[in-house]
Order: C-alpha cells, then sequence, then structure tokens
C-alpha cells in the first residue's frame, strides 16, 4: 500500500508540475482544442479556488492544515487496511503538493486547462476533485460493506 501512494502522491506532483511549466514556457502552446469547451492558456492564480481573494499568507498556512489533515486522513486510512481511501487521498496530497510548490516558488498557482470558457483549471486541481470523488465512493462502500451482516439460516 505504501508504494500506491508514494507513486500517487509523486506522480499526481511531477505530471503536475510538468505541464504547468510545459504550457508556461510555451513547449505546449495556447490553443483551442474543443470550441468553447476545452482550451489551452496561461493565467496566473494568485488567490484559493477560482481566483478568490485572500491573502498569500493563509493561503500558506491553510494548505499546510489540509495536508496535515490529509496525513491523519491516509495514516487513519492505511490503519483500517482501506486502500481505496489511501489511494485516493494520496491524489488529493499529490494535487495540494503541486500547487502548494508552484505558489511557494512562483508567489501563484499556474493553471492552464480553460474549461467552458469560464473556469481555468490544472491537473493538481483534477486530481484533487477526483481523489476527493474518490474518498468519498470508497469510504461509503467501506462502510456500507463493514455493516453488511448476510443473514444466516438456523439450519
Amino acid at each position: 500500500m505504501p508504494v500506491f501512494l508514494g507513486a500517487a502522491v509523486i506522480d499526481t506532483v511531477i505530471i503536475d508540475l510538468f505541464f504547468k511549466y510545459a504550457v508556461r514556457w510555451d513547449w505546449i502552446t495556447a490553443m483551442e482544442l474543443i470550441p468553447g469547451a476545452l482550451a489551452i492558456t496561461k493565467h496566473k492564480n494568485y488567490g484559493l479556488i477560482g481566483n478568490f481573494p485572500i491573502g498569500y499568507q493563509e493561503i500558506i498556512v491553510l494548505t499546510v492544515v489540509a495536508l496535515a489533515v490529509l496525513i491523519y486522513g491516509i495514516r487513519n486510512a492505511y490503519k483500517a487496511n482501506r486502500f481505496w481511501e489511501v489511494l485516493a487521498l494520496g491524489y488529493v496530497a499529490g494535487g495540494a503538493l503541486g500547487n502548494f510548490i508552484d505558489r511557494v516558488v512562483n508567489g501563484f498557482v499556474f493553471d492552464w486547462i480553460l474549461l467552458f470558457n469560464t473556469s481555468i483549471i490544472n491537473i493538481a486541481d483534477i486530481a484533487i476533485t477526483l481523489g476527493i470523488i474518490g474518498f468519498v465512493a470508497s469510504h461509503y462502500y467501506y462502510e456500507k460493506t463493514a455493516s453488511y451482516q448476510p443473514l444466516t439460516s438456523g439450519l
């Protein structure tokens, strides 16, 4: 299980940072891929989710707290032998670390995927979102199967 957790975190960070810099340095050029639905663009996000205006120091503190909560959640899921929860939280942690590294190095998070001409995101944001969905689904599954008691006949 630790190998998969490490791979989820490290791969997410590497892939996220690679694509951020590939777009930022024009190795991948800005273009519209699906008209009105998907484009590659450049955006410096100085705020929080959706460019929500909040101070740099507050964002750093919130990120460190979020990472601490993730480590706690991963530890508990690991102790309970809940592989899918550990993996899902690993992707959330990888996405959070990717954006954290970007913010510390540059002072902002670089977003480059434009969705429906309204939202600009990056690989880290996708990993965080899918990781949260995966965690909720696997947590629900584990809770449902743990409480399941098959009917037994007294025969």
